[in-house]
């Protein structure tokens, strides 16, 4: 995609509330601790995925403190 369909498409898309991001990073961490979870089971190095997955954690922790701040 080019960086004007780019543009284009991001003017059509709504933005997520706070909300919808919330839930989205929640699935996000979900998803990840579990694949997180199988791959120490397997022997696998996670050590960079750990650290995504506490950088999405914090992301998380973010958009939870701006949606308490709202209310």
């Amino acid at each position: 995609m080019s960086a004007v369909e780019q543009t284009i498409s991001e003017q059509f898309v709504p933005p997520m509330t706070l909300e919808q991001q919330r839930d989205m990073l929640a699935m996000r961490l979900e998803t990840g601790f579990s694949k997180i979870e199988e791959a120490v089971a397997r022997g696998h190095n996670v050590e960079r995925w750990e650290s995504a997955w506490q950088s999405l954690l914090a992301e998380y922790v973010s958009v939870c403190d701006r949606i308490a701040g709202h209310r």
